[in-house]
């Protein structure tokens, strides 16, 4: 079996020599020698595809290849308050995602009731003070 690693969306030519037609369920094999048979696959998404025991990778579109990291990425998440996170950094994704899933509730609360029995009290403190004064004259 001879392929080679490919990109989505280009075909992949699957050579095999065999003294039978190869069959599988991802191609269809054509005869072009005795004992030689080809098929063109058509990969439909990335990763690794088994062909009679060999692995063929399909790799992401050729146009992406080549676009690289951008280095103001980096900047743009730590100004909008985000995190940059190693693919390998389920725990620090996890811990991430929960903290941002807690919401703090505020709620209002009126503060009249001390100012109005501290009025009250001052009210009854002088109307006492006065009655006291009246009594002594």
């Amino acid at each position: 079996m001879d392929a080679s690693d490919g990109n989505l969306g280009d075909p992949i030519k699957i050579t095999v020599k065999s003294s039978q037609q190869p069959t599988s369920d991802l191609v269809k094999f054509s005869q072009i020698d005795p004992d030689h048979y080809t098929a063109d696959f058509m990969p439909t998404s990335t990763g690794f595809y088994d062909f009679f025991g060999s692995a063929v990778a399909v790799n992401c579109k050729k146009e992406l290849e080549t676009i690289g990291f951008n280095s103001e990425l980096v900047d743009l998440v730590k100004a909008t308050g985000g995190e940059m996170f190693e693919p390998g950094d389920l725990k620090g994704m996890i811990n991430k995602t929960k903290s941002l899933s807690r919401r703090t509730e505020a709620t209002e609360t009126e503060l009249i009731w001390p100012f109005v029995l501290i009025a009250i009290a001052a009210l009854l403190i002088e109307i006492a003070i006065r009655r006291i004064i009246e009594m002594r004259q």
